[in-house]
């Protein structure tokens, strides 16, 4: 359905490419961490990673 739908869109207003989420994480991978060295770990990755997921066109994260 949401295909037929695009084909009446005027060629202006359709979306063309393709989005691919991605995510860049920096940091180093450990449970604990200090003020001063940016750690990574489930806490703070989880909300960018399910916001990149969430996107059901994409093809790949």
């Amino acid at each position: 359905m949401a295909g037929f739908l695009r084909k009446l869109l005027p060629k202006r207003f359709r979306k063309d490419g393709i989005t691919i989420p991605v995510v860049r994480l920096q940091g180093a991978i450990i449970s604990g961490g200090g003020q001063f060295r940016p750690t990574l770990n489930l806490a703070n990755v989880s909300p960018v990673l399910e916001k990149a997921f969430a996107m059901k066109d994409g093809p790949a994260v």
